[in-house]
Order: C-alpha cells, then sequence, then structure tokens
C-alpha cells in the first residue's frame, strides 16, 4: 500500500470504528453527534502538498450551534455539517498539550506504521474521545475557555443567547456581560447583536460606548 492507501485504511479501521462507538455518526471525512443543543464535530484533514507517498494529516474538533448559525452568518443551518461551520473549532495541539496548536501525523517510508497505528489509537482513546464527552450540556461548553480563550470569546454571545432562549436569563447575562466589558466591537456587531438579544429577551449594556 502507498501512503495514501494506509491512510485510508487508518481512517476506516482506527478512527471511525471508535467514533462510531461512542455514537457518532460518519458522513464522508467528518464525524458528528448530536446533543439537545449542539452537535460535535470530529473532521479529518489531510494536508493540500499529499502525495501518494507522502501523507500528512490532522484533526479539527469543533461545537455547532444550529440555533444561533443564521444569526452569526446570514445563512440558513446547513445540512451536511462540517468543521468550519463551528463557531469553536481548534486543532489537535492544545487537547493533546503538545505546546502548539497544530498537530500533524505523518505517513512515509521511514514511518514505523504500527507505531502510528498505536499512537493514533491512543490519542483517540485517551485525548478526543474524553474531550468531547466533557461538552454535553450548553452549560459545559463555558468550560471550553479553558481550551482556546480566543475562539471560547466568539463562542461566549452564541452561549448567552441560547441560555436565554432557553429561561437561563440570569447565565447569560452574566456570559454577554463578561464579553462585552473584556472587549472592543465594532458597532455593526453590538447592533447586530443587540437586535437579537431583544428576541429571547436578553438585556444587554454596551460597556464600548
Amino acid at each position: 500500500m502507498n501512503a495514501k492507501e494506509i491512510q485510508d485504511d487508518i481512517i476506516k479501521t482506527i478512527i471511525k470504528p471508535r467514533f462510531k462507538e461512542n455514537r457518532f455518526k460518519v458522513s464522508g471525512l467528518t464525524l458528528l453527534k448530536k446533543e439537545v443543543d449542539f452537535v460535535k464535530v470530529f473532521n479529518i484533514q489531510s494536508s493540500s502538498w499529499n502525495t501518494a507517498d507522502e501523507v500528512k494529516f490532522t484533526f479539527n474538533l469543533g461545537f455547532f450551534l444550529p440555533d444561533t448559525y443564521e444569526f452569526w452568518l446570514g445563512q440558513p443551518v446547513p445540512q451536511n455539517i462540517k468543521e468550519y461551520h463551528c463557531v469553536f473549532n481548534l486543532r489537535p495541539g492544545p487537547i493533546l498539550k503538545s505546546g502548539t496548536n497544530d498537530y500533524w501525523y505523518s505517513i512515509n517510508e521511514s514511518r514505523n506504521l504500527e507505531e502510528l497505528k498505536n499512537l493514533i489509537r491512543a490519542h483517540v482513546k485517551t485525548y478526543y474521545i474524553p474531550f468531547f464527552n466533557k461538552y454535553n450540556l450548553i452549560t459545559d461548553l463555558i468550560n471550553l475557555g479553558e481550551i482556546d480563550s480566543t475562539y471560547y470569546n466568539m463562542l461566549t454571545p452564541h452561549l448567552a443567547l441560547i441560555l436565554a432562549k432557553k429561561g437561563n436569563h440570569e447565565l447569560a447575562e452574566e456570559l454577554i456581560s463578561n464579553y462585552l466589558k473584556n472587549g472592543e466591537y465594532p458597532d455593526n456587531w453590538i447592533k447586530k447583536l443587540e437586535s437579537e438579544a431583544k428576541k429571547v429577551n436578553l438585556k444587554i449594556k454596551d460597556y464600548n460606548r
């Protein structure tokens, strides 16, 4: 088998079965698990520089929030959810605590394949599945700030809107207040956020004005 065929075999025999065991559904190279208020997304991404004999690939892990997607991007909720539809989306680095955001796996003629397969098995079992298992309720996503503060800041207004819609206005107002206090945002975004907040009776104060 060449490198591409080995990658395909790893995806088929190692990655997909483990996620299926944890109730993820397979859609090509994207694996999805629906919760009440969001969808867990795991995606396999190959390098654009791959050849038949040398392959590099990584993973994207994210959370898709259908309730705020149209507000966020002005588009209807996609039928086929991908990692780039996620407001919170990251690479394996922070989860593996590798010291970098990116983390890539390589297949070439000098790579010990059994070692690589065992590494991927361990990463899926010890890091990726447990990472997703920690987040089952919308309130659990508040803890994502411990993993990536930048993406969490983008996620915060979405969480506030969803929590307000569900009737948890106290927590929603706390989140949106901290979000606005700790950042500077353009007027058009604030106005858009205010308009959406009114729909769910979320009181917000613009600390930038």
